[in-house]
């Protein structure tokens, strides 16, 4: 058996695709599976074991130069040339991603607009979105649908990650205030605002707790709102596979709906997730590890966005309206109950 996923997305949506994964393991346990994925995100997939990528450049790829997306497509189609592929899952809506797979022989696809149970389509609004990957390779909806399982993914926290930290994560607070972009789109209006971020780190610290801030390097604009606090800075400074280790090293992640947050839930760390705009139910699954706080419950407009756009909206008041006392007493709560995470070993 041989099987092809086509899902080409930021760190976030690839993190909620990944069940498509566990679900084809218990369908086809020796499946031979690769998958085309962004170079963003080709890391974190390369730790799922027996599994090959075929990296592209997403940027390129959806909005780059005439001949940036040809040059892209080219790659993929000298890699397919001549592959059989018993099934194809198209973890897209968009049909024109098909044509990655034109070299190869495809049996089978499985794409999310041909799923039609019932007159029911992706998505639903307010479920998980990883059980809609499950879905779209089981093909069954209602009580008997399976359950959305992430893969167990452990990583050594690196002896120079370590080293940042004075030699261990034990009861560290992680913050990631920046994120909600990828390299096509950027969504502010999922964050909550950094003055925010900057007092909730003070308060923390003033409580006692060690805070650390992490983002890749695109979030360099994050370090100033912290410049006068002791906190440790890593924006910048780890791989993404290096982020997954440190939040399965620490004590708690404190975020907004963005790629942080899904790496914090495949790390199975305690987090406080702030929502605004978005609705928690499609992008949270584990309420025991994670504490949602919606803001805007006031606020006609929530949620607004349909996952394609956002209601017009200059001014995110759904997540001003999240308190720093209340992200604070959340903090509290779930480091009390999971005061006993082990500490961190390096690698």
């Amino acid at each position: 058996m041989r099987v092809l996923i086509i899902k080409i997305a930021a760190i976030g949506d690839t993190i909620m695709a990944m069940p498509m994964l566990t679900a084809l393991r218990e369908r086809y346990p020796t499946a031979h599976i690769v998958w085309i994925c962004s170079e963003t995100t080709a890391d974190l997939v390369r730790l799922i074991s027996q599994i090959e990528i075929i990296a592209v450049n997403e940027r390129k790829l959806l909005r780059g130069s005439l001949f940036e997306r040809a040059s892209e497509a080219i790659k993929v189609w000298t890699r397919l040339r001549w592959q059989r592929f018993d099934l194809a899952a198209v973890g897209h809506t968009n049909p024109l991603f098909r044509a990655l797979a034109i070299t190869a022989s495809v049996k089978e696809w499985k794409s999310l607009p041909s799923i039609r149970l019932r007159r029911r389509v992706w998505a639903v609004p307010g479920r998980y979105h990883g059980d809609e990957y499950v879905r779209l390779i089981n093909q069954i909806d209602g009580p008997a649908a399976k359950r959305a399982e992430l893969p167990v993914l452990k990583v050594a926290l690196p002896q120079t990650l370590l080293s940042l930290l004075g030699g261990s994560a034990t009861g560290l607070i992680v913050l990631a205030p920046g994120g909600a972009k990828n390299p096509i789109d950027e969504q502010p209006l999922r964050r909550w605002p950094v003055e925010s971020y900057r007092l909730m780190a003070a308060e923390l610290l003033m409580r006692g707790f060690r805070v650390a801030l992490t983002g890749g390097p695109s979030d360099s604009w994050v370090s100033t709102a912290f410049a006068q606090l002791p906190v440790i800075d890593l924006i910048g400074k780890t791989a993404l596979t290096d982020q997954l280790a440190l939040f399965e090293a620490c004590a708690l992640v404190i975020t907004h709906d963005s790629g942080p947050l899904h790496l914090a839930q495949l790390a199975g760390v305690p987090t406080v997730a702030l929502f605004g705009p978005t609705n928690p139910s499609e992008k949270v699954r584990d309420a025991k590890r994670i504490r949602v706080i919606w803001g805007g419950d006031k606020l006609v407009c929530r949620p607004c966005y349909d996952n394609k756009d956002y209601a017009p909206c200059s001014d995110n008041q759904c997540m001003k309206d999240i308190s720093v006392q209340e992200a604070v007493r959340a903090a509290e709560e779930m480091i009390a109950l999971n005061r006993f995470r082990p500490a961190a070993r390096a690698s």
